[in-house]
């Protein structure tokens, strides 16, 4: 776990050498991004596969795809239930060329990062705040939850889809996301949330959260146990619980304060609105139901956006500072001293000695 925590205090070393220049911000920008994407790479692929969860069972299941023809790949994605099709031909694809786990590892983690490293250059006002946000929010579990966040970071790419209301290549990319895990299908909603328009907007999205909630707390709990594949999520204590609550509400309350109209606003603003509105309404409705733990990761990643987007609404610097603090702070412990730290407390790097 040190070398998380140590990964991060780097991270703010050099970026607050680098914001405290007098070059201009878009040259500190670029220099920033650039510096800590490369130490991003590096940690997150190097990771050493026995210190954390399930790596070592993706790396036999990389081992023994690489001697099948991409047809069999195909079927072999198709009747196997612990892992989708596009995995297994991402797999293929890589093994292809190399017996080398670390080599697809070295590529996952390229992907993920460069999806998430796009939009943050494009959208975000406070391209450090949302790289300190991105350390403590989805890096992490991303060592290891490596199908569900590979296809999260790929929907967060299809933001100039959903913005421009282009449905069918928004329908084509969501469909490659659910070749990767398919419970990225629920990402369907943002687009049709995000284009909700009219002088009954408000009213409109109440309803649409009642009637989930709704549906979540009478039906989900039902139907998950009905479907043997997500079992094993059943089993285990990464269900939602009163604490994703108040923290998804808050995230939610503070973002309408600061905001307020503006969160509707077209672009990035409804976009990342949208998706913690939706990761509201799965910790309401999903309190006390395992599976709808594992469908937050599509959504909790918007705070990388809201939170540097309403920082720029606070005019008061003091105040702008100390509500991304707040933040960070909140996540960071959450990170590393609740029960997601239990995952990465042995994180190690890989040794080559």
């Amino acid at each position: 776990m040190q070398f998380l925590i140590i990964n991060i205090v780097i991270v703010i070393i050099f970026g607050g050498i680098i914001y405290s220049t007098s070059l201009r911000t878009a040259t500190k920008n670029k220099l920033f991004l650039v510096l800590s994407f490369f130490q991003l790479l590096y940690v997150h692929s190097m990771v050493e596969i026995n210190s954390v969860p399930d790596l070592w069972a993706y790396k036999d299941y990389f081992a023994s795809t690489r001697y099948l023809s991409f047809s069999q790949s195909f079927v072999r994605g198709i009747v196997d239930s612990k892992i989708e099709v596009g995995y297994i031909v991402f797999f293929r694809i890589i093994g292809y060329f190399t017996s080398e786990f670390r080599v697809f590892l070295i590529t996952y983690s390229f992907i993920l990062l460069i999806l998430y490293y796009n939009v943050i250059r494009k959208e975000s006002p406070y391209v450090f705040c949302s790289v300190l946000l991105l350390l403590v929010i989805p890096f992490n579990q991303s060592l290891f939850v490596i199908r569900q966040h590979l296809a999260a970071a790929i929907m967060i790419a299809s933001f100039p889809l959903v913005k421009d209301r282009k449905l069918v290549k928004f329908l084509l990319l969501n469909s490659l996301a659910a070749l990767m895990h398919n419970s990225a299908i629920i990402f369907v909603l943002v687009y049709f949330i995000y284009g909700i328009k009219g002088k009954k907007t408000k009213t409109t999205l109440i309803s649409i959260a009642v009637v989930m909630i709704f549906l979540f707390i009478t039906i989900a709990g039902y139907v998950g146990r009905m479907i043997g594949k997500y079992q094993t999520y059943l089993d285990n204590d990464e269900g939602q619980n009163i604490t994703g609550v108040f923290i998804s509400a808050a995230l939610l309350f503070s973002t309408l304060v600061i905001m307020k109209e503006k969160v509707w606003k077209e672009g990035i603003n409804r976009f990342s609105f949208v998706l913690i509105y939706i990761y509201f309404i799965l910790c309401v409705g999903g309190l006390g139901f395992d599976p709808t733990g594992r469908l937050t990761v599509y959504f909790f990643t918007g705070v990388i956006f809201i939170i540097p987007i309403s920082m720029s609404y606070i005019k008061t610097k003091f105040l702008r500072n100390l509500y991304f603090l707040i933040v960070f702070l909140l996540y960071f412990y959450i990170a590393f001293f609740r029960g997601a730290g239990e995952h990465v407390k042995n994180f190690a790097l890989a040794s080559f000695s």
